[in-house]
């Protein structure tokens, strides 16, 4: 077993490193409490995030997953972001993360390298662990990192067991536990094998295509934590080219902003695509849990349009398919046509899960898709997966001998083009709590009068949505780690989705 850290005994809070035997009380530090948003704690790295809170977060783990079993297995990755460190060099998060579960009697398995979130989705329930943690924030910028937890089944942490250790972890935040170190053991992996072989096998099985061998395709990985794992499953798919922009992990992302679906970061995505003559452009954020597509020409597609292509071509019966409050109606005009039960929930993977385990139960597949790029099926992983959709796509196009346009063109003929637009709006910190309020207890009168038009219902599901008299949406929602309002809308006028975001903006911004 390799040596570890007693937990603790080096944690960084910010720029100041103390012991954790101190007490609280002669600390005099004022730590940032912990909070768990649509997934994970996540924070500016060195004020809401610090190494404090990575151990909190880890004995609230451990606590957690020892109620199953007395020695409990966790699997460990993480994204290319500052002190996300493979070799595990004393202060970083890494080092104290694995430190603090070996020290609480948890197994640990850790990878050597920065790895996407999909993957350790699928290699907690591959390997029966009791759970995994990922350092990362996702899309957020480069100055910011985050804990997730995933439990058993893989599927991000449901609100009942982020609640318990947010609890948990706050406690610890500032009342250690009592030094009483157990031994768990530590196992290193560079291993992706077993992930990029179940890529490959449902590339196969879900669409069957002819063959991959001519197949030419272009991936944005942004400096991230996919490149390894596009690398694989060209290798076992047998892709004629499989060209990576940006493969090698960089903490800053080379300055590149990390979100794929912000449009005007995939102009080198495009200019490759054009190029090379490829079949599709596949764009990733750092963890590999969000996709954007780019079809031969550039032109980028809408997630819930990826989505309903593969839904329309897979020959498994369809059990559901979910989406949320932000997702497009395309989604559910398609499940209308083809006779499936369409299921909106609030925002976060998390919210599918049972519906993919039901669907499992039953013998059959669920599919789940978000706005912002998430995708999975039930029989893959039940966090989103950045790699699944892009494949199926490709396995469609091929089998077809089309091209992707082509797809997306006769996609719109016959569910007319859906314009979804999103924006923000920046608010002071001190006015959260306000903005909340008015988020979630609006005057019905003021949305009356803000809407371009006539407003048939509104409700505060998860945020506000209003929805209009000809399936025209718009919907705010706060964020959970950055002072700011997400504005969403929809419609089939491009002018009119953006006049739906200016008049939101516009009553936020009359709220006081």
């Amino acid at each position: 077993m390799d040596a570890f850290v007693r937990a603790g005994s080096s944690p960084v809070l910010g720029t100041i490193t103390v012991s954790m035997n101190i007490k609280n009380s002669e600390l005099h530090i004022k730590i940032p409490p912990i909070g768990f948003g649509t997934s994970g704690h996540r924070g500016i790295q060195g004020q809401d995030f610090r190494n404090a809170h990575v151990i909190a977060i880890a004995q609230a783990v451990a606590i957690f997953c020892k109620k199953d079993r007395a020695q409990p297995s966790i699997v460990i990755g993480y994204d290319s972001r500052h002190g996300n460190h493979p070799q595990r060099e004393k202060g970083t998060y890494t080092q104290v993360l694995v430190d603090t579960l070996l020290s609480q009697g948890c197994n640990v398995t850790f990878f050597e390298i920065p790895v996407p979130t999909p993957l350790i989705s699928y290699m907690i329930t591959k390997e029966d662990h009791d759970g995994g943690l990922i350092l990362t924030a996702s899309h957020n910028p480069p100055e910011y990192n985050g804990l997730k937890f995933n439990p058993k089944n893989g599927a991000p942490a449901p609100p009942e067991v982020t609640q318990e250790l947010e609890t948990l972890a706050n406690h610890f935040l500032h009342t250690p536990p009592d030094d009483a170190p157990q031994n768990g053991q530590l196992t290193l992996t560079k291993n992706t094998q077993s992930f990029t072989e179940q890529l490959a096998t449902l590339s196969h099985s879900l669409i069957s295509p002819p063959s991959f061998k001519n197949a030419r395709i272009v991936i944005e990985n942004n400096h991230g934590a996919c490149a390894q794992v596009w690398s694989e499953v060209a290798q076992q798919l047998k892709l004629n080219t499989c060209d990576i922009l940006h493969p090698d992990p960089q903490p800053d992302f080379g300055k590149r902003a990390p979100n794929p679906t912000q449009i005007h970061t995939l102009e080198p995505l495009k200019t490759k695509l054009i190029q090379e003559n490829a079949i599709l452009g596949i764009a990733n954020d750092p963890d590999g849990d969000r996709h954007q597509l780019l079809d031969e020409t550039g032109t980028p597609l809408s997630p819930e349009e990826t989505a309903v292509i593969i839904l329309e071509a897979l020959k498994p019966p369809m059990h559901r398919v979910c989406g949320t409050v932000a997702s497009s109606y395309l989604l559910k005009q398609a499940c209308e046509k083809n006779g499936y039960i369409y299921e909106e929930t609030a925002v976060g993977f998390k919210y599918f899960a049972p519906f993919f385990k039901e669907a499992q139960d039953l013998g059959q597949l669920s599919m789940g898709v978000e706005s912002s790029g998430g995708f999975s099926l039930s029989n893959h992983t039940f966090d989103k997966c950045g790699f699944l959709p892009g494949l199926l796509i490709l396995a469609i196009c091929l089998q077809r001998q089309c091209r992707l346009s082509e797809l997306k063109n006769d996609l719109y003929q016959r569910y007319g083009k859906w314009h979804f637009l999103e924006s923000e709006f920046k608010y002071p910190t001190e006015k959260r709590d306000h903005i909340q309020k008015v988020i979630q207890t609006p005057d019905p009168n003021s949305l009356a009068q803000a809407a371009p038009l006539p407003l048939i219902n509104w409700h505060c599901q998860d945020g506000l949505k209003l929805e209009f008299k000809d399936l025209s949406w718009g919907l705010i929602r706060l964020s959970g780690t950055e002072p700011v309002a997400r504005v969403y809308a929809e419609s089939q006028d491009p002018k009119l989705s953006q006049k739906i975001i200016l008049s939101l903006q516009k009553w936020l911004s009359n709220q006081g």
